[in-house]
């Protein structure tokens, strides 16, 4: 149930995060390549009062949530790179089944991008050049 209570606090935090923006503004010429650029929350149309106050209930609770750090990107800058004690960046981090909810969300992308047809779809009509060795 624990688990649970988290991935709702994750999408709560999610939810208020995605309310600290404001109207977008233009796209920038850049996407990261090698590096990410940084920027103010101001400059890429977020409130940066509003992200400061989910970053302090995330530092209040992070104990009972186990939250290590959070990761803030929007049009391709990071707006908040945070870490929670005793956790630093270059951490190893156990993510255990974490895992699924990023495949499920790159599934959903690249079904809606066309690049899969649906989760019915096979593996192997995905990788035409691939094939499985039948025993």
């Amino acid at each position: 149930m624990k688990n649970l209570s988290g991935i709702f606090i994750a999408l709560v935090i999610m939810s208020f995060v995605a309310a600290c923006a404001g109207p977008t503004p233009e796209p920038a010429p850049y996407w990261p390549t090698e590096g990410w650029r940084t920027s103010t929350p101001e400059e890429q149309g977020m409130d940066s009062e509003r992200l400061a106050a989910a970053l302090d209930f995330l530092q209040e609770h992070r104990e009972e949530y186990h939250i290590h750090s959070m990761l803030i990107i929007r049009h391709g800058y990071i707006v908040a790179d945070v870490y929670f004690y005793p956790f630093a960046p270059g951490m190893m981090h156990d993510i255990t089944s974490d895992t699924k909810s990023f495949t499920s969300t790159l599934i959903g992308i690249a079904i809606d991008e066309g690049y899969i047809e649906s989760v019915e779809q096979p593996v192997l009509d995905i990788f035409p050049e691939r094939t499985v060795a039948k025993g």
